[in-house]
């Protein structure tokens, strides 16, 4: 199956969805809960992020707009579940979502507007791991790989911001092997309206999703998207972000059994 065709199945299933199923983070806070919507909808951004994590020339996968957005909502909602004492419901799987998560929140975090927010973002992933690790063996890996992670984010991160910080409406292109291409992000646009994956998406659900929405109005595909130019932050990613997944090697996680049929 081509890319077009899925991105468009993930569509049709998202508005198939009757109103009891569909995912109610368009507000700044969830007034009606159901962890177990909340849970379903993680595999469906999951596949939204892994589809549009693009790869360089390097070992590192670009997160493009749509992935970012996709993992801003992941924290969203285990957000909405740790907030009503509700982690203990969640299931294995889940490292793998929040493990995913992170690989796209964390290229969020060296673009200048974004960095503030994926940053907060993280927080709650972090916080949702320490709970995972309460019942499941894997999150320990996890929870590991993540402080390892962030170290030389958090380390290069001020420099970052005061050398590549660009006022809006301007588009930042990244010029170099490690930094996806302009030509991804407008084919994408061109191509695909990638806000159709979101009609649960507002600019109220989070600092990203009103970043990542206003520039989408203003027809701007990407303002500021990862800059190569952090070494440091590129070098130890590439080389350590695959050992955030080891403890799902034995597991056969792929997506082609997922049936995105509406119930």
């Amino acid at each position: 199956m081509v890319q077009s065709d899925l991105r468009e199945e993930l569509v049709a299933w998202v508005d198939s969805l009757p109103s009891q199923l569909k995912l109610p983070i368009d507000t700044t806070r969830t007034a009606s809960f159901d962890r177990n919507v909340h849970q379903l909808h993680l595999f469906y951004l999951t596949t939204i992020i892994i589809l549009h994590l693009k790869r360089s020339e390097g070992h590192l996968p670009q997160a493009l707009p749509p992935a970012i957005l996709a993992a801003s909502c992941t924290a969203r909602i285990l957000r909405d579940i740790l907030a009503r004492g509700e982690s203990r419901f969640l299931m294995a799987i889940t490292c793998w979502h929040v493990g995913t998560a992170f690989i796209a929140l964390l290229q969020a975090c060296r673009i200048p507007h974004l960095n503030k927010s994926a940053n907060e973002d993280l927080d709650v992933l972090s916080i949702a791991v320490k709970e995972l690790q309460k019942m499941w063996a894997s999150a320990n890996v996890i929870a590991h790989g993540f402080d390892r992670l962030r170290k030389p984010q958090a380390a290069t991160g001020a420099n970052f911001t005061e050398a590549h910080q660009v006022p809006f409406p301007h588009v930042v292109l990244s010029q170099t092997r490690t930094g996806y291409a302009h030509s991804d992000a407008m084919s994408l646009a061109n191509s695909f309206d990638w806000v159709r994956f979101f009609p649960f998406v507002s600019k109220s659900t989070g600092g990203i999703a009103d970043s990542l929405l206003s520039g989408h109005e203003l027809g701007i595909a990407i303002r500021g998207f990862p800059s190569p130019n952090n070494e440091v932050f590129h070098e130890a990613l590439s080389a350590q972000f695959h050992e955030l997944f080891d403890p799902f090697t034995d597991y056969n996680l792929g997506f082609s059994d997922i049936n995105f049929d509406a119930p």
